[in-house]
C-alpha cells in the first residue's frame, strides 16, 4: 500500500503531505504534544485538533484507487475497504516511516512463534559505506531532524510504559540527569529516577536493588531552585530573542537523535541475542562519545534554541520556574549537567551533596 502523502509513482500528493507534516509537528512539539490515540481521533474527526483536518481512512482511499484502476484496465474491481476511524497503529506507521525524509529503506519480515511472519514497525534504513543514509529519488515531506525527534519520543522507555496515552514526559530529569556511578542517563521510575545499566545482585545472581534509585521530588526541587538562581546572574545567558544558528543547531540535533537511536537499536539487538555484550558496549561507547562531541559543538556554535523561552525577558528566573516541563528540560539541558549519586544507606532526608552540578 502506498504511504500517505505519496502517489504510486512517488510523486507527492499535496493534501496528504500536509496531513503527514501536521502529524509529525503535533507529535513532536514541546508543549502539549499529541499522542498516537489523539492524532487518530483527530484524523477520524472524533476530536478537534487545530492544524489537523479529518481525512478518510487511508486504506479506504487506496482501495478506491485500486478499484478505479482495475476498472480503467477493463478488470473486475476488487472489494473496496470500508471507511472508518483511523487507528493509532496507522499513525505509528506514519511516524516510523523513514521514506518521509527521502531515506531509502527495506523492511525485513520477522518470523513469529506460530510460523507466521510480520513486518517490523521500523523499516531498515539503507546506508552507504560511510554509514550515511542512501537518499531516494522522491521528494522529502519531513526533514531529518523532525523524523529523528519523533523516533526519540517513540523509543523513550518512559513513554513505552505509559498507559495514559500522553507522549509528554512525567519526570524532569528522565534521559537528562546522569548516573554518578557509570555516567549513563537515568530514566524515570515510579517515585523518581533509576539507572538501568547496573544492579546489585546476591551471590546467586538474583537482583537485590538497582545500584542507583533516587527520589524524584527532592532532586527536581533542588535542581530547579539552583537553575532559577543561576538565571538571576548577569552572565547566565545572553539577552537576545533569537539565534542565527538555527540551521546548524537543527543538523546537530538530528545527529544527536540518530546516535541515541543507534544505542537503542543496539540494546534491542542485544536483548534479542543478535549481538553480544562487547558489541553493545562498543556501539554504546562510540555513540555516547559522539553525542558528547555533538553537544559540545551545539553549545560552542551559540545554539540558543533551548534557552529561547527565557531569552530577552526581564526575569528569566521567574519565567523558568513557571514554564512547562518541556521548557524547563530544555533550559536545564543547555545550562547544566546533573549527576545523581547513590543516597547513603541508613541516612534519612535529602543530601544536596548527592547531586552533582556542573555548569556549562
Amino acid at each position: 500500500m502506498r504511504p500517505l502523502g505519496y502517489a504510486v509513482n512517488g510523486d507527492v500528493i499535496p493534501e496528504e503531505a500536509k496531513a503527514v507534516r501536521a502529524i509529525y509537528r503535533l507529535f513532536t512539539r514541546s508543549d502539549h504534544p499529541e499522542s498516537l490515540r489523539s492524532l487518530a481521533r483527530g484524523l477520524s474527526g472524533t476530536e478537534l485538533i487545530p492544524g489537523l483536518s479529518p481525512r478518510p481512512k487511508h486504506s479506504h482511499v487506496v482501495s478506491v484507487e485500486r478499484a478505479q484502476q482495475r476498472i480503467a484496465e477493463g478488470k473486475e474491481p476488487r472489494t473496496v475497504q470500508p471507511d472508518g476511524e483511523w487507528s493509532p497503529s496507522t499513525v505509528l506507521g506514519i511516524l516510523r516511516n523513514p521514506r518521509y525524509t527521502q531515506m531509502s529503506t527495506y523492511t525485513p519480515k520477522l518470523a513469529q512463534a506460530d510460523g507466521g511472519r510480520r513486518r517490523s514497525w521500523r523499516a531498515q534504513i539503507l546506508r552507504d559505506d560511510a554509514g550515511e543514509p542512501i537518499r531516494g529519488q522522491w521528494d522529502a515531506i519531513v526533514d531529518d531532524e523532525t523524523w529523528w525527534r519523533a523516533q526519540t519520543i517513540l523509543d523513550d522507555a518512559e513513554r513505552v510504559t505509559n498507559t495514559s496515552g500522553s507522549t509528554k514526559r512525567k519526570h524532569l530529569g528522565s534521559g537528562l540527569y546522569r548516573c554518578g556511578i557509570c555516567g549513563a542517563k537515568v530514566t524515570g521510575a515510579s517515585r523518581g529516577y533509576r539507572c538501568a545499566q547496573h544492579v546489585e545482585r546476591n551471590d546467586d545472581g538474583t537482583v537485590i536493588v538497582p545500584s542507583l534509585m533516587r527520589s524524584g521530588v527532592q532532586v527536581d526541587e533542588f535542581v530547579t531552585a539552583l537553575v532559577a538562581e543561576r538565571l538571576k546572574q548577569p552572565d547566565a545567558l545572553r539577552k537576545e530573542a533569537s539565534t542565527d544558528q538555527d540551521a546548524v543547531a537543527s543538523g546537530i540535533a538530528a545527529a544527536i537523535s540518530e546516535q541515541r537511536a543507534r544505542i537503542l537499536r543496539a540494546q534491542r539487538d542485544y536483548d534479542e541475542e543478535i549481538i553480544e555484550g562487547r558489541d553493545l558496549k562498543r556501539i554504546r561507547d562510540a555513540a555516547e562519545a559522539r553525542i558528547a562531541q555533538l553537544e559540545t559543538e551545539r553549545l560552542l556554535s551559540g545554539q540558543a534554541a533551548g534557552l529561547a523561552p527565557v531569552l530577552g525577558v526581564d526575569d528569566p528566573s521567574e519565567v523558568f520556574l513557571n514554564a512547562s516541563l518541556a521548557v524547563q528540560r530544555q533550559v536545564i539541558d543547555v545550562l547544566v549537567t546533573v549527576t545523581l549519586l547513590p543516597q547513603p544507606r541508613g541516612k534519612k532526608g535529602f543530601n544536596p551533596d548527592s547531586v552533582g552540578i556542573e555548569w556549562r
